[in-house]
């Protein structure tokens, strides 16, 4: 049987479940930011599936997956997390894509002038699994350069 590649995004152990409802997801899909429901212990594949933008097969779902801008807010750590792929990657694209979008997410999502910034996930590893992370700095920060 080969290795279910979608393996960490549907694995729901009590950690990531706390993680889950205590973020608020979003996904930019062209100049709309969508956000997830509050609360809730679906991952963003669960949650674009349920909304139609991710039809049950694997191969659609990894294509939207790394074409699409995916994230969360975490009020806990007063943090913004995004990243593309299966992997919770990012890079330059992924990186200007975010700053460019800074003030449609604060609005979006509520966020403040303190709120960090940061590509990947706000811990690694993750289910053994090494994950890169960086943080650009704090909305305010990033708003004034």
């Amino acid at each position: 049987m080969p290795e279910d590649k979608f393996k960490n995004l549907r694995t729901r152990t009590s950690h990531n479940i706390d993680i889950h409802r205590a973020r608020i997801m979003f996904c930019i899909i062209g100049n709309e930011i969508k956000v997830g429901p509050v609360g809730t212990i679906e991952s963003h594949l669960e949650w674009l599936k349920r909304e139609g933008l991710i039809v049950e097969t694997e191969e659609n779902a990894e294509e939207f997956l790394n074409k699409h801008i995916r994230g969360y807010f975490l009020p806990g750590k007063n943090g913004l997390y995004a990243y593309i792929g299966l992997g919770f990657e990012f890079n330059d694209e992924v990186i200007n894509d975010v700053l460019r979008k800074l003030v449609q997410l604060k609005e979006t999502l509520n966020l403040n002038d303190d709120t960090k910034i940061c590509f990947g996930l706000d811990e690694s590893p993750v289910n053994g699994i090494e994950y890169p992370q960086y943080c650009a700095g704090t909305l305010k920060e990033l708003l004034n350069q």
